[in-house]
């Protein structure tokens, strides 16, 4: 005869079904993603993988990294250390954003953010790892650049003798040359970032200077206007000030660029100059002697009074 049995699987094919789904879910989600993203044991064998992961490595398909570990892609000191790692987070110590110069299997260089954190199951044991390894290399690169420029601003302002700075919209130093450190009684510049005027100068000065930078900050240049004051380090100084807005890329107003040349010297001789015409001319006029100038073509550029009655 025949023994038969019926089983009622349904709710199991449809938990299957569901488990697929969430599957091609997830490994769709992952692949649109940028950044590497892969899933261990505690081995460290892949157990899941994108497909940046899988290109990086040199395979074709995520598929084709299963069961593999970085020893069958990497030199072996390269791969100890990552298994290091990995032997910490597998105790519970998660890795967040490790900055790590990777030299991937097909030639490619990339500086990479990584995180690593560990994949529990629902009693809370540890039975793998989660990894995400982000490609900032283009941005090291933009970081590097701007550090570069930074320096070479910062060399070309701190040799020059007029003083230079950036404010924000509300009043504070973004930069700072040496010379305006030097005349702010300061020993770097880097001593007046984040400071206003107020912490420097006089409150009559600073509300001054506030008045002024109100009006470059809606968009008015202020250029070459003499100002003279005695500064924190006890200068008395004129100096020829500029001030204009300081724009964003969407050519928004966030802050203003200064200069101030120190023109005391100029004005000193300027007014010794204008004191010595003074006396010469004085003297001039008060003489009983014949005096005048005339240029080449023998016509008077200037006469005595004396001479005058003679014309």
């Amino acid at each position: 005869g025949v023994l038969g049995t019926y089983e009622d699987i349904t709710e199991r094919k449809r938990a299957e079904e569901a488990l697929a789904q969430e599957r091609e879910l997830l490994a769709t989600v992952i692949n649109l993603l940028p950044d590497s993203v892969y899933v261990k044991d505690r081995d460290s064998r892949f157990l899941l993988a994108n497909q940046v992961v899988a290109t990086r490595l040199g395979k074709v398909r995520p598929t084709d990294v299963l069961g593999l570990t970085d020893g069958d892609f990497y030199p072996v000191a390269t791969a100890a250390g990552y298994r290091a790692d990995e032997v910490q987070v597998l105790a519970g110590a998660a890795i967040r954003e490790k900055e790590e110069h990777v030299v991937y299997p097909q030639g490619q260089v990339l500086t990479v953010l990584t995180t690593k954190v560990p994949l529990r199951n629902r009693q809370g044991d540890v039975v793998g790892l989660v990894g995400v390894g982000r490609d900032i290399t283009e941005r090291k690169r933009a970081e590097e650049t701007l550090a570069q420029e930074r320096e070479l601003l910062s060399t070309v302002i701190n040799v020059l003798p007029d003083s230079i700075y950036a404010k924000d919209c509300y009043g504070r130093f973004l930069l700072a040359n040496r010379a305006l450190a030097e005349r702010l009684g300061k020993t770097s510049p880097n001593e007046l970032l984040g400071l206003t005027d107020r912490e420097v100068f006089s409150a009559e000065d600073a509300e001054a200077f506030k008045a002024d930078e109100e009006q470059v900050l809606a968009g008015t240049p202020l250029r070459d206007r003499e100002d003279s004051r005695v500064y924190p380090n006890g200068a008395v100084l004129t100096v020829l000030v500029s001030k204009v807005p300081l724009r964003n890329q969407q050519g928004v107003i966030v802050g203003l660029v200064g200069t101030g040349r120190d023109i005391t010297a100029r004005k000193r001789a300027e007014e010794a100059l204008r004191q010595s015409e003074e006396k010469f001319r004085s003297l001039v006029e008060t003489t009983s002697d014949f005096i005048w100038e005339a240029d080449a073509a023998g016509r008077y550029t200037y006469a005595s009074p004396q001479v005058k009655t003679l014309l």
